[in-house]
């Protein structure tokens, strides 16, 4: 029996409209929250806690973050934690791991994590040094929390 040619290419184009809907072809993440916790020290350092909530549709395995290097001394004190525990500064894209990378313009972490239609929060800690610029009269902070280098909407 031959199936007629108005039915396969009706079944063909029908395949095409629910490819969007097919769980291995539907993969996408959004950024939902930043919340940024900061405390100015009397050497003139900020000590920072981010709160990076990311919703994930689809199955992922990794996430960064970029820093521009500029107009403060350092990044000192990294850690990177979840609900599930602290992860390790290692560079094997092992589940609960990171690797750091510090060039003169930038300051990069890339950590490595299992995650499929949830919602995760990550917590980066570190501290900057040299933020505040202190003068006789007055001292002055001038620090961008989420800049130009984020590429998702928030």
């Amino acid at each position: 029996m031959k199936l007629p040619e108005k039915f396969l290419l009706s079944l063909f184009f029908c395949s095409f409209l629910l490819l969007p809907f097919y769980k291995g072809f539907a993969k996408s993440y959004s950024l939902e929250r930043v919340q940024v916790h900061a405390v100015v020290q009397p050497d003139g350092s900020i000590d920072i806690t981010e709160s990076r909530t990311y919703n994930f549709r689809g199955r992922f395995s990794w996430a960064d973050y970029r820093l521009p290097v500029s107009g403060f001394g350092g990044v000192e004190n990294f850690t990177l934690a979840d609900n599930f525990g602290n992860y390790i500064p290692e560079n094997n894209e092992e589940p609960g791991s990171y690797l750091v990378e510090y060039s003169d313009s930038e300051f990069y972490v890339r950590w490595f994590y299992s995650a499929e239609n949830e919602s995760r929060t990550f917590h980066l800690r570190y501290s900057l040094t040299d933020v505040i610029s202190v003068f006789s009269d007055v001292a002055e902070l001038y620090f961008k929390f989420v800049g130009r280098q984020n590429n998702q909407s928030i």
